[in-house]
């Protein structure tokens, strides 16, 4: 083989090189394009139905933060279907929040816990049709909370009426261990292992964030296959700006310009976890959500399925290789170490 040869088919790989890396450079900006383009369409598209919401709103509302609601949204508030658990090998089927206790009993499920109280309620409700229920924990501050405006926060002597008849409604449960943790939702979660929980109901704080926090802090302590669900899915439109309350002012002050409230993080929480969320099959206001934890085989099955070829294919694609960088197999190794 001449050297003339050699250094043709050379200049040939180099240029077919050149012609790769411009070819994926030219499809990036055509599907950037592209979603800019579907961007501008789902504006449109909303546009009429934003300002219907702002001509019938409150004088005082802003129409930025409501059209911003769904431009911030669209990524994930299209993208998952409303009981979409439906489809799943083990979907959550209830009519309202009321059912949870049959479904409970029917699951054989033993422990729970209730994030938000208040007097009881709900709680009674629960553990009347969850008859095999060994242990409740209810979990709330009862207390005036800062940069929360919510129907639910009320003076101290209320709060503390509140938990008078909390504890007189439960004590009729002798045969359950009823555990009261009277502090933030965050500080009671540090109390308890992880994968403890059969079952946690969310129904503290109903800004963005602090769902966000509840949704993170108690998720570890629900065992695999459990019930994690809560309470009023909506938006600041759907119930609580009727009603004079403002979900969008967050707890360390800031302002949930998405004005999405529960639903919004609940949405976000689900996308990034992959999960599906069930939701009521009864249409009333402040409904409930339901998410099932993947067993654990699940899980097992979902890592095996990944091949260690996907890790060298986004290598090469995802990440430009430098001849100034040590060999191929050792920057595979570093990028499939960071990313496993």
């Amino acid at each position: 083989m001449s050297i003339k040869y050699i250094f043709r088919l050379f200049f040939l790989i180099v240029i077919s090189w050149f012609v790769s890396q411009y070819s994926l450079f030219s499809l990036s900006k055509v599907f950037s394009a592209h979603r800019k383009f579907r961007e501008s369409q789902y504006h449109n598209a909303h546009r009429t139905s934003v300002q219907h919401v702002v001509s019938s709103s409150k004088p005082n509302s802003s129409s930025k933060f409501k059209y911003q609601y769904h431009a911030t949204n669209r990524d994930y508030q299209d993208d998952l279907e409303e009981n979409g658990c439906k489809k799943s090998n083990n979907p959550i089927v209830f009519n309202t929040r009321n059912d949870f206790g049959e479904l409970l009993e029917n699951e054989g499920a033993k422990i729970g816990v209730e994030l938000g109280v208040q007097e009881g309620i709900f709680a009674e409700h629960t553990l009347k049709h969850w008859h095999s229920a060994e242990k409740y924990v209810l979990v709330d501050a009862w207390k005036p909370l800062e940069n929360y405006e919510d129907l639910s926060n009320k003076k101290q002597t209320e709060h503390d009426k509140l938990y008078d008849k909390a504890m007189w409604r439960l004590s009729q449960f002798h045969n359950v261990d009823i555990d009261v943790c009277r502090n933030f939702t965050s500080k009671c979660a540090i109390r308890f292992p992880n994968e403890y929980f059969d079952y946690i109901y969310v129904d503290a704080r109903h800004d963005f964030k602090g769902v966000t926090i509840d949704l993170n802090g108690w998720w570890p302590k629900l065992k695999p296959g459990g019930i994690f669900a809560g309470h009023d899915y909506v938006t600041q439109f759907e119930g609580p700006e009727q009603t004079g309350q403002n979900w969008t002012k967050q707890f360390d002050g800031s302002i949930d310009y998405t004005r999405t409230a529960v639903k919004g993080a609940v949405q976000k929480f689900a996308k990034f976890h992959k999960l599906k969320i069930c939701t009521q099959n009864k249409n009333t206001s402040w409904p409930s959500w339901a998410i099932r934890k993947p067993s654990k085989n699940v899980i097992d099955k979902k890592l095996k399925l990944k091949p260690f070829n996907t890790c060298v294919v986004s290598f090469i694609f995802g990440k430009k290789f430098s001849v100034y960088k040590n060999s191929l197999a050792a920057n595979k190794e570093k990028y499939c170490a960071r990313h496993s």
